[in-house]
């Protein structure tokens, strides 16, 4: 896989949520911490940004980072990563693992893909 200039952005509309559902299934502190503290999403998270071909001097958008299960490998191979992510609580967890690995070129926009617009992905 390799990231070309372009970035195609496809979004599937999703089916009607049931009252009192919520928009994302991380909001709760409880499920963020449980999903934080998963070694095979860790590990997925590794190989996945492993597989890909990064120029060290692109940036990388990461929607849906979470606690920065891709985020975090790809800031090591990437000049700048972006993370798009809506859940409070795992944006918490984010910046602390941001924090406690002195990483200094991860951008946290924590919003929904659906609220962004193009100027949240210029570089800064």
């Amino acid at each position: 896989m390799h990231f070309g200039d372009r970035l195609e952005l496809r979004l599937e509309a999703h089916p009607a949520r049931l009252p009192g559902w919520p928009e994302n299934g991380y909001e709760t502190e409880e499920a963020a911490e449980r999903y934080d503290r998963s070694e095979i999403a860790r590990q997925d998270g590794e190989r996945r940004a492993a597989a890909l071909e990064i120029d060290p001097a692109r940036s990388v958008l990461d929607i849906g980072a979470g606690p920065g299960t891709l985020a975090l490998p790809l800031a090591r191979r990437a000049r700048q990563v972006t993370a798009v992510e809506p859940s409070l609580a795992m944006v918490k967890r984010l910046e602390r693992h941001i924090a406690e690995g002195g990483i200094s070129n991860i951008r946290i926009l924590p919003k929904s893909i659906q609220n962004m617009q193009m100027k949240d992905c210029n570089n800064r």
